[in-house]
């Protein structure tokens, strides 16, 4: 009756295609050729090649802005892209709450990069200049990591999700109602709002073990946690977490932070940078 995706959408899984480069290149790494060996490969072998195996395709347009061991279309279980069969009804009965970070990308892109860098990924990503010119419009004061960070944090999550929103109020035969939301707390160390930095505060377990890590140091932000994790539990309970539904018009989040309140269309730039491409 209920689904709560965090840092996904209907997007993030691979095509056959992709699926069969992934394979052969794990074989490859590992010396390999037939899948017995594989099954008798150690655990600590396959980490060890899935580390390199990743790195290696990390690149590779094929991936799609996901790591190289994600589903796979083409198979019983995900016959086709998720993003599609959510446009043709599938789940429609379901109420979603979905969200993402502000700045998810800050964890994947730990070094300054190279000048050349946000050119690259715009034209990896199909829009090429044009797309770098948009964002540089909407970030006129961002140096290259900036703009490289923004962009990847956009086309691996912010858009799949507000991409699973549409496609859900867009079907007509939808019952189950979309809430979204835009965790926006940043912690004090560079990362900003990271990926899985919501995790504890959707969970209220910002006491736990390796939390601070993430969080940097500064007083606990308990007061988000309670409102974050309350809305879950609403969410859960009840199948309303307490703000207005996402619909294509008014485009609602909830912005949490350390004044957490909801905000209608947040994504009003992006978007028109996005149209065609993702």
């Amino acid at each position: 009756r209920g689904a709560i995706p965090q840092s996904g959408a209907g997007h993030h899984t691979l095509t056959k295609e992709a699926g069969l480069k992934v394979t052969d290149k794990l074989m490859e790494v590992m010396g390999l050729s037939t899948v017995a060996e594989l099954q008798s490969a150690s655990v600590d072998e396959i980490l060890e090649a899935q580390q390199e195996v990743d790195v290696a395709m990390a690149r590779d347009p094929a991936m799609n802005g996901v790591s190289a061991f994600y589903p796979v279309e083409g198979c019983p279980a995900i016959p086709k892209a998720p993003i599609d069969s959510l446009r043709e009804g599938h789940g429609a009965d379901v109420n979603v709450l979905t969200g993402t970070n502000k700045d998810e990308a800050t964890l994947f892109i730990m070094e300054t990069v190279a000048d050349d860098r946000p050119l690259k990924d715009a034209t990896r990503y199909g829009g090429g200049q044009a797309l770098l010119d948009a964002y540089k419009d909407l970030m006129p004061d961002a140096d290259a990591t900036e703009l490289a960070t923004m962009m990847s944090t956009h086309w691996s999550f912010r858009i799949p999700c507000v991409r699973l929103g549409e496609a859900r109020e867009a079907n007509a035969s939808s019952r189950g109602k979309t809430w979204m939301y835009l965790f926006a707390w940043e912690s004090r160390s560079r990362l900003k709002s990271t990926h899985a930095l919501e995790i504890p505060f959707a969970f209220n377990t910002l006491d736990k073990p390796g939390v601070k890590i993430f969080l940097g140091e500064g007083p606990t932000p308990q007061g988000v946690a309670d409102t974050m994790h309350d809305a879950w539990i609403r969410f859960i309970k009840d199948g309303d977490p307490g703000w207005p539904v996402y619909d294509l018009e008014r485009r609602v989040n909830m912005v949490f932070d350390e004044d957490s309140h909801a905000v209608e269309n947040p994504d009003s730039g992006i978007l028109a940078a996005w149209s065609g491409i993702r």
